[in-house]
């Protein structure tokens, strides 16, 4: 009877484990406007997330019980690149920078830090990152549509659970946000009431 035990919490166990590893890793980043970036981040428990105009930073920590392997230790960048007809933009649309820390341990064990950093070319600092990526970076042509660059940036998902999947604007001048569209409007009004007054 004991042994039917053992081998039935053995299997929970086992079960339990495998559905933690299923969780898929993920960090979305959608920037379609002139605002903060939209980004949901899933499978990863307390990420930290900054924004900014044009600009996220996301950090999220990949444990040995929800990722088989750690990535690789350094920093890699990823140039997408504007498509030849879009006439508003330069040839560097965004740029993704995805640093691995070193391995290191807390009380619940072995645990990796990742940071994905997104600047799009309207953000501030995106001339000094566009520095630092170099001139042999590697580049993608943007889509417009979501596009998962994990493999790009050397990530062996599933083994490697972290997918990092982007989306940018294309094809025409970026919408601004509603709160910018808002104050020109009310600088029209304005103009047009003193115009009026005169």
């Amino acid at each position: 009877m004991k042994h039917r035990w053992f081998v039935f919490l053995s299997a929970l166990l086992v079960g339990a484990l495998a559905s933690a590893r299923a969780e898929a890793g993920s960090i979305n980043i959608s920037d379609l406007t002139d605002g903060l970036p939209i980004v949901s981040v899933a499978g990863f428990d307390n990420p930290t997330v900054n924004l900014a105009p044009e600009f996220a930073d996301i950090s999220v920590i990949l444990r040995q019980a929800t990722s088989i392997q750690p990535l690789l230790p350094g920093t890699k960048f990823l140039l997408l690149n504007e498509p030849p007809s879009d006439p508003f933009g330069g040839p560097v649309s965004d740029i993704i920078r995805l640093v691995a820390s070193q391995i290191s341990v807390d009380a619940n064990g072995p645990f990796q830090t990742e940071t994905v950093t997104f600047w799009s070319d309207g953000a501030a600092g995106f001339a000094a990152a566009l520095a630092l990526a170099g001139p042999n970076a590697p580049s993608i042509l943007e889509t417009g549509d979501p596009q998962d660059i994990t493999a790009v940036l050397g990530i062996n998902f599933p083994t490697q659970n972290l997918q990092i999947i982007v989306q940018s604007d294309i094809g025409g001048a970026e919408v601004p946000e509603p709160a910018t569209l808002s104050l020109v409007a009310l600088g029209l009004g304005m103009a047009a009431k003193r115009r009026f007054r005169s």
